[in-house]
This record gives C-alpha cells, sequence and structure tokens, in this order.
C-alpha cells in the first residue's frame, strides 16, 4: 500500500505547467514538485521509446523538445535540472558528425 502523497503524485503526472493538463488543469505551484518531475521524465521516456505509430525520436531531439515546452509545458527549473544531468547522446548512441564520419559513444563524462 502506497501513501496519499504518493497517489496524488501518480494522479497529477499528467497535469502541464501551463495549466493545459490532466485530470485537474492544475498549473505551475498548484502541481506537486514530484509530480512535475515525474512529468519531465515520463515525457522524455515516451518521446525516446518506439511506439505502434513512431519511431523513437534519438536523445537530442527529445531534449530539444523538452528545452522547447519548458515554461509552457513543464516547470523550467524542473526541465533545466532534468535536461543538465542527462547525456544528449547517451553510450551506445551511433553518431554522425559533421564531416560526415560515424562513431559509436563509448563513454561519456559529466
Amino acid at each position: 500500500m502506497f501513501s496519499e502523497r504518493i497517489g496524488e503524485i501518480i494522479l497529477h503526472h499528467h497535469e502541464r505547467y501551463g495549466g493545459q493538463g490532466y485530470p485537474g488543469g492544475l498549473k505551475r505551484k498548484e502541481i506537486a514538485s514530484l509530480a512535475c518531475i515525474i512529468m519531465v521524465a515520463d515525457v522524455y521516456d515516451a518521446l525516446t521509446s518506439d511506439k505502434p505509430y513512431r519511431l523513437a525520436y534519438p536523445p537530442h531531439e527529445a531534449r530539444e523538445m523538452l528545452n522547447n515546452w519548458s515554461g509552457e509545458l513543464f516547470d523550467p527549473e524542473v526541465t533545466d535540472v532534468f535536461l543538465e544531468n542527462l547525456a544528449a547522446y547517451p553510450v551506445g548512441s551511433h553518431v554522425i558528425l559533421n564531416n560526415g564520419e560515424s562513431g559509436l559513444i563509448v563513454s561519456s563524462t559529466p
């Protein structure tokens, strides 16, 4: 069994910073901080995962989308911290360099 607080966080992780979400149309500070964190992580996971109706976005494109939605859909402070702690090109990513060569990310440093 989980606490009422956890239930509230789960219930509100589809709210959006500007009030566009559900189930309550909450906005800004009406949304629990942990729900704001989960909403950003949930959307990033959805963007970077294959779906029946589309392929996953590459991590760098998903990062750009989150950044663009910051302040409208997501708390800007939460989005900034999330993106600061997320590698743009995770280990194992295949990349094409601007000189046309390809590479594989084998390590990442903060």
